[in-house]
C-alpha cells in the first residue's frame, strides 16, 4: 500500500538550473542533446536551439533536420524535461506548433507527431518502458512509442498554476503534485501507468509541512508582487501557499519541495503591503 512520511526541512538542491544551456545525455551515454542559445522569437515566447552529438561527435544531419523542424522558433525546454526514451533511441521534443510534441528517432532522423492538441508543460519518458508522460493543464496523457495516446487522465488545476509530475521507478505509477483550486489543499496523487486510474492521494500542503503563523500574513495580497525576495526581485504573493519547485529522486523515493516563508513582519511601501521572504525546502519519503 503506498505511503508517505515527512522528513522535515532540508537544504536546497545543490544542482542549479541553467537558463542558457541544458544538457541531456541518453541513458546509455551514446548520445547527448544540448539545448542552447535561448532567444525570444515573440513576446514571452522563448525558443531554444538544439545540438546533438553521438560519442562526442556532432551529428550534422540530425541537427539540420531538427533546425528545419524548429522553423525559426526553436524548441521549448522546461527545466524538468526528460527527453530520452529508456532505450536512448527516441527524443520527445516540444515545438511551437500545435500539436506541439514530436518523437524524433535519432539514428534514422525520422519524425512522428503526437496527435494531441495543446502544449504540455513538459515531456517525461519512463525510465524502464516505452511510455511518455505529457502533463497538460487539464489532463495527463501517456503516449506509446508510435506517438499514439494510450491513456488519458483528466484533472483540474488552480488557475495559473502548473502540475508537478514524476514517474516512479519502476514506472508502475506516475505522481501529480497539484491543487484543484486556491481554496483547496495541495495533494500528491498516484496514478496507475496501466490505465491512468487514480490509486491514492495524500495531503502535502505547504501550510502543514512548513508551518508558519499564516494569519499574520493573510492581508498580503496573493495576486500582486507582494513578496520581496531580495533588493531586485519580487514575486507574487500566492507563492506563500504553493510548492513553486519540486525535485523527485525515483530511485530513493525522496521528494523535495520548496515554498516561500516570511522572515519579518508585513510592511507598507508606497501604499503596498509587502513581506520579506526566503525560500525554504522540505522533503517527504514516498513508498509507492
Amino acid at each position: 500500500m503506498p505511503s508517505i512520511s515527512e522528513l522535515g526541512e532540508v537544504p536546497p538542491p545543490v544542482e542549479a538550473i541553467s537558463w542558457d544551456r541544458r544538457e541531456f545525455p541518453s541513458p546509455d551515454a551514446e548520445w547527448r542533446l544540448v539545448f542552447h542559445g535561448p532567444f525570444e522569437w515573440h513576446m514571452g515566447a522563448t525558443g531554444w536551439e538544439l545540438a546533438l552529438s553521438r560519442n562526442g561527435k556532432a551529428d550534422r544531419e540530425a541537427e539540420t533536420r531538427l533546425s528545419e523542424i524548429g522553423k525559426g522558433k526553436g524548441f521549448r525546454c522546461p527545466p524538468d524535461t526528460v527527453p530520452w526514451s529508456h532505450l536512448g533511441d527516441t527524443l520527445a521534443l516540444i515545438t511551437w506548433e500545435d500539436p506541439a510534441v514530436l518523437l524524433f528517432e535519432v539514428a534514422k532522423t525520422s519524425v512522428r507527431r503526437v496527435l494531441s492538441p495543446g502544449f504540455p508543460f513538459s515531456v517525461k519518458w519512463a525510465s524502464d518502458r516505452d511510455l511518455l508522460l505529457l502533463p497538460y493543464d487539464d489532463r495527463g496523457e501517456l503516449i506509446g512509442p508510435n506517438g499514439a495516446v494510450l491513456v488519458k487522465t483528466n484533472w483540474t488545476l488552480a488557475e495559473y498554476e502548473h502540475p508537478h509530475v514524476f514517474w516512479t521507478e519502476p514506472a508502475e505509477h506516475f505522481l501529480l503534485v497539484s491543487r484543484p483550486s486556491r481554496r483547496s489543499m495541495t495533494r500528491l496523487t498516484l496514478f496507475s501507468s496501466v490505465d491512468g486510474r487514480e490509486e491514492t492521494s495524500f495531503a502535502i500542503d505547504p501550510a502543514d509541512l512548513l508551518k508558519y503563523d499564516h494569519k499574520r500574513y493573510e492581508a498580503v495580497h496573493r495576486d500582486r508582487y507582494s513578496l520581496v525576495i531580495n533588493s531586485s526581485t519580487r514575486s507574487v504573493g500566492s507563492l506563500l501557499d504553493v510548492w513553486h519547485s519540486t525535485r523527485f529522486d525515483a530511485k530513493t523515493g525522496v521528494m523535495r519541495l520548496a515554498t516561500y516563508r516570511p522572515v519579518g513582519e508585513p510592511y507598507l511601501d508606497k501604499n503596498e503591503l509587502l513581506c520579506q521572504v526566503e525560500e525554504v525546502w522540505c522533503a517527504i519519503q514516498i513508498a509507492a
